[in-house]
């Protein structure tokens, strides 16, 4: 019943989502409280917060659902979500996403940009624990085709904020990727799991 819900959930969001990343020459700027970004960022997390427990991603759900086989589609269902975050935010990272209509950030909305940056890193990371602790229980709860595609794009995220975002060469940064590596390896290592279930995933991996 829940992925049921969910899917028409996600399909009517996908669609508002698709038309505003096509249009956003025509949208207002996302900094504005009543612009498109901030109306489709709302939605998107009071959906999410709407959550119940049994739906959540935490050690509880995740052991209901792989002992009656549905932990790959709670995977899926966390996955869209931040999978969902990160097309929003890629605003922050036109050049990683080739935007063919980039807002231009004045001085003064530099905080902003940082705040989408960040919450993009963010996502990605997320994206990549979820994906990483589902395939401690098996490749077969990675079976979705949708899976190797989010987890190769958590993996730009990553590597486009740790060397065109940040300063590789403050210690702040060489701090951060000392702890972001390991998402990195257990995306890779998902992706080479996948690579049974799904041949574009031995592509992706290299």
């Amino acid at each position: 019943m829940y992925n049921k819900v969910f899917y028409e959930t996600s399909h009517k969001s996908d669609k508002h989502l698709n038309r505003y990343i096509k249009h956003l020459g025509d949208a207002m700027v996302p900094w504005s409280p009543e612009s498109e970004f901030a109306l489709l960022d709302a939605d998107c997390r009071a959906w999410y917060e709407s959550l119940p427990a049994s739906l959540q991603f935490t050690p509880d759900a995740i052991y209901i659902r792989k002992d009656t086989s549905q932990l790959g589609a709670l995977c899926v269902l966390h996955c869209a979500h931040y999978q969902t975050i990160c097309d929003l935010y890629r605003l922050g990272a036109p050049a990683l996403y080739k935007l063919r209509a980039a807002f231009d950030f004045p001085p003064e909305q530099h905080e902003f940009l940082k705040h989408l940056q960040q919450v993009l890193f963010d996502a990605a990371r997320a994206l990549a624990t979820i994906v990483g602790q589902t395939a401690h229980h098996g490749p077969r709860m990675l079976a979705d085709s949708w899976l190797p595609t989010i987890t190769y794009d958590s993996c730009r995220i990553i590597v486009y904020h740790l060397t065109q975002i940040l300063d590789p060469r403050e210690e702040s940064t060489k701090s951060l990727i000392l702890t972001t590596i390991p998402l990195l390896r257990s995306n890779i290592a998902a992706l080479k799991s996948m690579g049974s279930l799904n041949a574009i995933a031995n592509t992706l991996v290299s």
